[in-house]
């Protein structure tokens, strides 16, 4: 079942966290147009920079709301998740100079920790809009534990909720 409008104009697919599993991302390569470009995005680098090849071009960072050397709840070589000190790209910085990218058509977000701060970004405080990304939203978002408080977490579905209820055109 192919939940979006499918269109002939190539697409820009974004995968911020990969955690090992390029499912989704060969899933919409069989359904969007053949030249559509995707992005992924994933602090570990083995499997995911081998596996992510296959389907496009592999970043080996984390995306977040701030630049810097910060603790993420990241998938282990052994398939475990621990705490580990990486570096992370600012997202507005990974879309606008990385990717050169101002209109991302679709996020895919494997959210366990650094994502969760950026959510509000999209939703709420309309920083995409207002730095030229205006259709980029994440759908199906995924809380995950991520080792913060069970509080924190909860925002996650609030944040989606409010977007889901506000006027979309303000986010998409």
């Amino acid at each position: 079942m192919t939940v979006f409008k499918q269109t002939a104009k190539p697409s820009v697919v974004v995968s911020l966290g990969i955690g090992a599993d390029i499912r989704a991302e060969e899933k919409l390569k069989e359904v969007l147009p053949k030249d559509t470009e995707f992005f992924g995005a994933d602090p570990v680098m083995i499997p995911n920079a081998e596996l992510f090849s296959k389907v496009g071009k592999f970043f080996p960072f984390a995306i977040s709301a701030d630049n810097g050397l910060h603790k993420a709840q990241i998938r282990l070589d052994n398939g475990s998740y621990g705490i580990v000190t990486v570096e992370h790209i600012k997202v507005l910085d990974f879309f606008l100079i990385m990717l050169e990218r101002d209109f991302i058509d679709h996020v895919i977000m494997d959210n366990e920790g650094p994502e969760y701060d950026f959510i509000p970004m999209i939703a709420i405080n309309n920083v995409f809009v207002k730095n030229a990304c205006e259709n980029t939203f994440a759908k199906n978002v995924k809380a995950t534990n991520d080792g913060r408080k069970s509080t924190d977490r909860m925002k996650v579905p609030g944040t989606i909720k409010k977007a889901a209820t506000d006027d979309l055109n303000k986010y998409v």
